[in-house]
């Protein structure tokens, strides 16, 4: 709860000064425009933030000769920041495909768990 209450908070703090930043930007910018803006530009960095983190565990498994599991472990948060980023279909592709197969080799964790609401 700590951790999801951070991210939530840097997030907002981010938000709050890119909406400070496209208001007092030259050339102006009309006032609806400033908040997606602002939203852009967080997106875009957090996703590059989380793309960038995530490459490099990647390459630091791959340095110390890691299993494959621990790499492909890795490629969600790939794609996922690189589709914050840029949306781009392939990406997109890319990720529902790695998603779609995640959950048929080893099932939804509600199911697995018997936590599930058919479990109650």
């Amino acid at each position: 709860m700590k951790t999801t209450l951070a991210i939530v908070f840097l997030f907002l703090l981010i938000f709050f000064v890119f909406i400070l930043v496209a208001m007092n930007c030259e050339p102006r910018v009309p006032g609806p425009q400033v908040i997606t803006m602002a939203l852009e530009w967080t997106l875009h960095l957090i996703g590059a933030a989380v793309a960038v983190a995530s490459g490099v565990a990647m390459l630091a498994v791959a340095a110390v000769h890691g299993s494959f599991q621990r790499q492909v472990v890795l490629a969600l948060p790939l794609l996922a920041g690189i589709l914050l980023m840029a949306a781009n279909w392939g990406v997109a592709l890319a990720f529902g495909a790695i998603v779609t197969v995640w959950v048929f080799k080893f099932g939804a964790p509600e199911i697995e768990r018997g936590t599930g609401p058919a479990a109650k």
